[in-house]
């Protein structure tokens, strides 16, 4: 008898999130130029990409 499993698919988006409040990014500038390649950013890189490159107004 053979049994028949669901494939398991995983979330890539982070579950939990916690970061610093920003008011600027270079995340988007970043996926931008990403995407002008012959590669596509996924949605999970994306939201890390605009955490990872954010600054505030000190530059920080």
């Amino acid at each position: 008898m053979e049994c028949k499993k669901e494939k398991r698919i995983g979330k890539q988006t982070p579950t939990t999130s916690i970061v610093i409040p920003y008011q600027e990014t270079y995340g988007k500038d970043a996926i931008e130029i990403y995407n002008s390649t012959s590669r596509k950013a996924r949605e999970w890189q994306e939201i890390l990409s605009y955490d990872i490159l954010a600054f505030n107004e000190e530059g920080l």
